[in-house]
């Protein structure tokens, strides 16, 4: 096992996208779930799973990536990227509270993490909570992170609050 089926999960993804790009996208989807259920070496399912979740942002299955991910971010449960792309696909599927949690948890690994705090404002957001996305982009911000200046001020401007901050 280990590297062996590392090396293999790798050669599997490539080939499930290689029959994805000709057309043969019910084989490339069987492959990896079959390769799945065939590996024992947890990075290898991860790879795997992670190889079907691209496939199904090409479906634009936003939902079935999101669970492809949270089942590979169950064999590698720290890995900041896994976490990131999961939240990612949580969030476009309407799952914010899922996203949230996602977001919450790269940022206890990495407090500095500033497109997850970015992403945290967004999802609080998307829930009705401006308060914690006026605090979160705030904490992106000052993480170095660019994108958050003009999430701030459109949550500031919807709220009308956009004279108090001028002050």
């Amino acid at each position: 096992a280990g590297r062996g089926d590392e090396d293999r999960a790798k050669s599997m993804v490539l080939a499930a996208k290689n029959l994805y790009e000709i057309s043969k996208k019910a084989e490339a989807f069987q492959l990896l779930k079959d390769e799945i259920d065939s590996m024992s070496d947890p990075k290898a399912k991860s790879r795997l799973l992670i190889g079907l979740a691209e496939l199904y942002k090409e479906e634009k299955d936003n939902f079935s990536r999101a669970l492809a991910l949270q089942r590979a971010l169950s064999f590698q449960p720290v890995s900041k990227d896994l976490l990131f792309d999961t939240a990612y696909a949580c969030s476009e599927s309407d799952f914010n509270e899922l996203a949230m949690l996602y977001y919450e948890k790269i940022i206890e690994i990495d407090r500095r993490h500033n497109s997850a705090l970015n992403n945290l404002g967004v999802a609080f957001a998307n829930l009705k909570i401006p308060s914690l996305a006026v605090k979160n982009y705030k904490r992106a911000i000052d993480a170095g992170e660019t994108l958050s200046a003009s999430n701030l001020a459109n949550i500031l401007i919807d709220v009308g609050a956009i004279a108090d901050e001028e002050k």
